[in-house]
């Protein structure tokens, strides 16, 4: 298969003092028969399949392998050589064949409070999850991440709590489906000895609360206190985990300036911040370091009177995109931006017309 997507590239392969460049690939083959219909009309039917090429270069030439029986020859000759290629490069991070004996013995003692699966002697995770459990965690070692990937019922959330254990990666969130939840916190408490599970659910008010509930901030800080133990896992679903990151939503800020004939406002206060710059960068070169504290004030508080004389909205802080309404029966965006904490009063929809967006960056450095 690595063979014939191509993606190995071409290599290099010797038998009995022959040397040749391979590279396989996959293409589509159209196999077309004629059958007759209900009405006994002759109908043509096309199918495609997907078909397995190799194409060598050799001192005698070039040749192109696509038939079933060629193909067989040529991977009995070079099989073993190709498949010592591919491990060369694609090194596997665990061997089933010499599981390390200390996460071994670690990975024994979980599970044991539940009842044996048929088959078993004794209660706890079965050997395949063991390795599975042990390969998740060189993965997430050596790379950042790791998917394990199984049918129902394979234990998926089994050995993914061998892995948290195992790593010792504690506190853990676990992010599931809603109907998951409780399988999620039951299963943990059961694999996991003197596990705590807490669900996150709350972040802010209700419309019958007078105060606010952040079950994230509790959760961490009980478990700084101490009083879930070293062992915590925070179950949250995922309809609630998308919801929000708290009270304020996450954004960058930019600005719209007026039309040319409404920025008097703007350069003078331009005009005055480009002085204190001018005066920093005097002070800087006669070396009268003691008042440059003082400027740097001065500047900042400039600075701000600058933007002030701009009407600040907010944007994605990573696309960029301003954000607007749309009407719902054209799909298109509306003229109205949402002005953030504006420090004059926000124009009118007829005044919201005159002004016209702009590159702030080009009048005020940061």
């Amino acid at each position: 298969m690595i063979m014939s997507s191509g993606v190995r590239g071409i290599m290099r392969l010797e038998k009995d003092g022959r040397e040749l460049l391979v590279k396989g690939r996959t293409v589509t083959e159209a196999i077309s028969h004629t059958e007759e219909d209900d009405k006994g009309q002759k109908v043509t039917i096309t199918t495609h399949r997907p078909k397995s090429v190799i194409g060598t270069v050799a001192p005698d030439g070039i040749q192109v392998i696509d038939q079933v029986h060629d193909l067989t020859e040529f991977m009995e000759s070079y099989g073993d050589q190709l498949a010592e290629r591919i491990l060369e490069d694609n090194r596997p991070l665990y061997d089933p064949l010499l599981p390390p004996a200390k996460a071994w013995e670690h990975l024994n003692s979980l599970g044991k409070s539940r009842r044996p699966l048929p088959g078993q002697a004794e209660p706890g995770l079965l050997e395949t999850q063991k390795h599975v459990a042990i390969a998740m965690a060189h993965a997430l070692r050596s790379c950042g991440s790791a998917l394990i990937q199984g049918e129902m019922g394979t234990g998926k959330t089994t050995t993914a709590l061998g892995v948290i254990d195992l790593l010792d990666a504690y506190p853990a969130l676990v992010v599931c489906p809603p109907h998951l939840v409780p399988k999620w916190r039951r299963e943990a408490r059961q694999v996991i000895p003197g596990l705590q599970t807490r669900e996150l659910s709350r972040i802010g008010r209700t419309a019958s609360m007078n105060h606010d509930v952040n079950d994230v901030r509790a959760f961490v800080e009980d478990w700084q206190a101490g009083l879930l133990g070293h062992k915590a896992i925070a179950v949250v679903s995922s309809t609630s985990a998308k919801l929000g990151g708290g009270w304020h939503g996450a954004m960058a800020t930019r600005y719209t300036l007026p039309r040319k004939d409404d920025r008097g406002p703007f350069r003078h206060a331009l005009k005055q911040y480009e002085k204190a710059r001018e005066e920093l960068a005097h002070l800087k070169r006669e070396g009268a370091y003691a008042v440059l504290e003082g400027q740097r004030q001065i500047l900042r508080t400039l600075r701000r009177a600058a933007l002030d004389e701009a009407i600040a909205y907010p944007v994605c802080p990573a696309c960029g995109q301003i954000q607007m309404e749309t009407k719902d029966e054209e799909q298109l965006p509306s003229r109205k931006f949402y002005v953030l904490a504006p420090t004059r009063p926000p124009p009118t929809p007829r005044d919201r017309r005159r002004y016209v967006e702009g590159e702030y960056s080009q009048y005020i450095e940061h």
